[in-house]
């Protein structure tokens, strides 16, 4: 590594240090977390770096170091699996939302997230179940296995705002699927008009069916 590189590496680690003492007032901690995000390389070498971090528990700390996993864009690849805990077990609203936004800005280059988004949408029920399925629509075609799952939260889960986000979902991962056309066709006849006209869109988005999945 060259003197100018080891140089602009120290920086962010005695600024990533810095931010992760957690002390001072307010705008000594805005401070510390500028400068870590101005020196920050912006390559996937810093990622164990920041994980740790996050793993210190800090929260403010934590959203600093999602805004600068952000700042990596397609070099945050390595971190999906990372992204896709914080998504699914933070108690902090704020950081589920950096972390689906990190991932669904990945599109497809965040397939790794499938298993666990997939694992969490079977199993539960609840409201937040918004963002693992944006998640999963923003992957497309590649989360085509979790059909089975979102396909379920298009009928029968008791939120509107979630049955909407699933039969959305349903016409990425879905393409040329037939049992993703009969799960629509069912979400045609739902009591909510924003999501019969989005079964009807998704429909559209599915195009041409081929064999039914797991058959």
């Amino acid at each position: 590594m060259s003197s100018f590189m080891e140089s602009q590496t120290d920086g962010f680690l005695d600024n990533l240090a810095a931010l992760r003492s957690g002390r001072g007032d307010r705008q000594s901690r805005i401070a510390e977390a500028n400068a870590m995000l101005s020196s920050c390389p912006r390559d996937a070498t810093v990622i164990p770096y920041l994980i740790r971090c996050f793993e210190d528990g800090d929260p403010y700390a934590q959203r600093v170091t999602l805004v600068a996993l952000d700042l990596l864009e397609q070099d945050a690849i390595p971190a999906v699996e990372f992204l896709t805990t914080a998504l699914l077990n933070s108690e902090d609203e704020i950081i589920r939302v950096q972390s689906a936004m990190i991932l669904q800005k990945l599109g497809p280059a965040a397939k790794a997230a499938i298993p666990g988004l997939s694992e969490a949408i079977r199993q539960r029920m609840d409201e937040e179940l918004d963002l693992p399925i944006g998640v999963l629509r923003k992957i497309g075609r590649e989360a085509s296995s979790a059909l089975p799952y979102v396909s379920r939260l298009a009928l029968e889960h008791p939120s509107q705002k979630i049955r909407f986000a699933a039969v959305e979902t349903l016409g990425e991962i879905g393409v040329g699927m037939l049992d993703a056309s009969m799960v629509l066709h069912q979400a045609l006849n739902d009591e909510s008009a924003f999501i019969r006209e989005a079964a009807r869109h998704s429909l559209e988005s599915i195009g041409p069916l081929q064999q039914a999945t797991g058959r």
